[in-house]
C-alpha cells in the first residue's frame, strides 16, 4: 500500500482547460476532499505581480481547480524536530 505524504500542485500563468481538467482528475483520484491537509497549491512565477494581483491569481487558480482557498494547516515552529 502506498502512502502519500504531500501532493504539490504547481501552476503558473494562465491555466488551460485541458490542464485544469487533468489536475481536477488527479485531485479526485487522490481524494482531495478527504485529504486537504496533504495538498499544497503553488502559484509559481508570480514575482512580476503585485500583492493584489498575486491574491487574484491564487483565487482564480483555486476557483478553476475547485480547491478550497480558505483551508490552511499551521505547523508550530520546531514541530518536526
Amino acid at each position: 500500500m502506498w502512502v502519500i505524504a504531500k501532493v504539490v500542485i504547481v501552476c503558473a500563468s494562465r491555466i488551460e482547460r485541458e490542464q485544469c481538467d487533468a489536475i481536477r482528475n488527479f485531485m479526485r483520484w487522490l481524494k482531495y476532499d478527504s485529504h486537504k491537509a496533504e495538498f499544497v497549491f503553488v502559484y509559481n512565477k508570480a514575482d512580476h505581480l503585485d500583492e493584489v494581483e498575486r491574491a487574484e491569481a491564487v483565487r482564480d487558480m483555486c476557483t478553476l481547480l475547485d480547491a478550497d482557498p480558505t483551508y490552511s494547516v499551521a505547523y508550530p515552529i520546531g514541530a518536526d524536530e
